[in-house]
């Protein structure tokens, strides 16, 4: 991923949000998060992914919406491709992790993200 260049865009996108990076064990960035807006009731997120570790939501669903470049979901040990207009439902308590080359995603989360709501799978 070309950190740098993504930053720069998700900036000029959305100058007053958040950008978060995460990063992998080796200090890898793996995923960059532009909070477009987070309320008890829903959220947004704009993110841009190479990878995602697997995970949950205890109470959250999220549909994923991809807006640039092709990604491939995992979910419940179901592979399924996702290309640009492509959305997804993901309900709560379904273990899910994503894969792509850069791809840009949107989520919406139902109730809106939180630390707590996200469990991560060892």
């Amino acid at each position: 991923m070309n950190v740098d260049s993504v930053i720069k865009t998700l900036t000029e996108l959305y100058p007053d949000k958040k950008i978060i990076q995460n990063k992998d064990r080796e200090g890898n960035v793996i995923e960059i998060l532009c909070l477009d807006h987070v309320t008890k009731g829903l959220s947004e997120i704009i993110c841009v992914v190479d990878k995602t570790l697997p995970h949950y939501h205890r109470q959250a669903t999220e549909i994923y919406e991809v807006l640039r470049g092709k990604l491939v979901l995992n979910i419940d040990k179901e592979k399924i491709l996702l290309q640009v207009g492509d959305n997804i439902e993901i309900e709560p308590k379904q273990v899910h992790s994503a894969e792509a080359e850069e791809a840009w995603i949107k989520i919406t989360s139902r109730p809106g993200w939180n630390i707590l709501d996200h469990a991560i799978v060892r």
